[in-house]
């Protein structure tokens, strides 16, 4: 047995906090927080082999995945065109299909001879608004971008982001802006400019972060990777961030190890106390040189440009050797991102991925 209430001092990006300008779920002084109307009394259900638009709400609006690609039931675009019989499509008119790529729709465009041409997948680099595997889910949940961005969603690349599991929100910070997300209606309910909620970091490049809440507790830590160095904040629900509590530089000893990743290309990572899904899977006793055989009890996931790295928590804090993105346990289910658009994760009653 062993306290954890060490682990937020040993792990590096364990926990994420801002500086006091942003209380738990309410942002900084003078930040619009009004959240999007929601029907609280419909459930979202998880639709992870569909696709769908996403409103100013955040709310998805999906449409099956399932679609026959060549009914003409679906939204279309037309152009003119000769007329053709009323059981054909019409000429330049474009016909949405199944959901194809890191975020996109096959689309097939109907030929001047009325005839559907072959399936293209229509898959841009911003496509994506997010991903989520949730629960105990063994399908990814791909989060189009709406036509029209959501308000207070992020406009830009992602750079880092953690939970804030009193809350039930994700904060997600790019290079001059913080977004709240919350995950119960997954709606975006803030923003504000990043260097109000962390001042000690402005002008710095952010290489990761995260935030850690104890079980049965409501304050988190959060951690932020920034620059040469760590910097460590305290979070309370409706105190906010309180001030900096620590900064030193990156990143400790066992960050040196040969299985280590280098920080300053890390990606982001999210960590799990209690290695909720069984992603975690290594020999600790080996690892830690302890005498008895022992189970992991906890980990972090700190994702690089092709590999997985992770960390031990509870014992040495060491890393494993290193995974290769994609044979990493929830990068092998379908529908996961892209190594390469990786901007930004979180674990909160699921793991959720940001574009970069």
């Amino acid at each position: 047995m062993f306290s954890r209430a060490p682990l937020l001092l040993c792990l590096l990006p364990a926990c994420f906090t801002d500086t006091g300008r942003n209380p738990g779920n309410t942002p900084p002084q003078g930040v619009d927080t009004t959240t999007a109307e929601t029907d609280e009394t419909t459930p979202l259900e998880p639709t992870s082999t569909s696709i769908g638009t996403t409103d100013t709400t955040g709310t998805t609006d999906t449409t099956s995945a399932q679609t026959d690609t060549t009914s003409l039931d679906d939204t279309a675009v037309s152009s003119t065109g000769p007329a053709c019989a009323s059981d054909t499509c019409e000429p330049g008119e474009v016909v949405r299909g199944e959901a194809c790529g890191a975020c996109g729709v096959e689309v097939r465009t109907c030929a001047d001879d009325c005839t559907l041409g072959p399936a293209v997948c229509d898959d841009p680099p911003d496509a994506c608004a997010y991903w989520v595997l949730p629960g105990a889910a063994e399908t990814w949940e791909r989060i189009p971008r709406p036509e029209r961005p959501a308000q207070y969603a992020p406009t830009g690349p992602v750079l880092g982001a953690f939970p804030l599991a009193s809350t039930q929100q994700i904060v997600v910070l790019t290079a001059n802006t913080v977004h709240v997300l919350n995950t119960i209606d997954r709606t975006w309910v803030a923003t504000s400019p990043r260097d109000e909620w962390f001042p000690d970091i402005s002008g710095l490049p952010l290489h990761m972060a995260n935030a850690v809440t104890q079980p049965d507790q409501t304050e988190a830590t959060i951690t932020l990777v920034a620059g040469e160095d760590r910097f460590v904040y305290p979070h309370m629900p409706g105190d906010g961030v309180g001030p900096l509590s620590v900064q030193q530089p990156c990143c400790g000893p066992t960050w040196s190890t040969p299985d280590a990743p280098d920080f300053h290309a890390v990606r982001d990572l999210w960590s799990d106390l209690d290695d909720t899904r069984g992603w975690a899977v290594g020999d600790v006793a080996a690892l830690c040189g302890l005498d008895e055989p022992t189970d992991v009890v906890g980990y972090a996931a700190v994702i690089a440009d092709e590999d997985v790295h992770m960390q031990e928590i509870g014992h040495c804090f060491d890393f494993f050797p290193a995974q290769p993105y994609p044979s990493f346990p929830p990068f092998t289910y379908p529908g996961a991102p892209p190594a390469a658009m990786v901007g930004g994760a979180a674990w909160l009653d699921g793991l959720w991925i940001f574009p970069g």
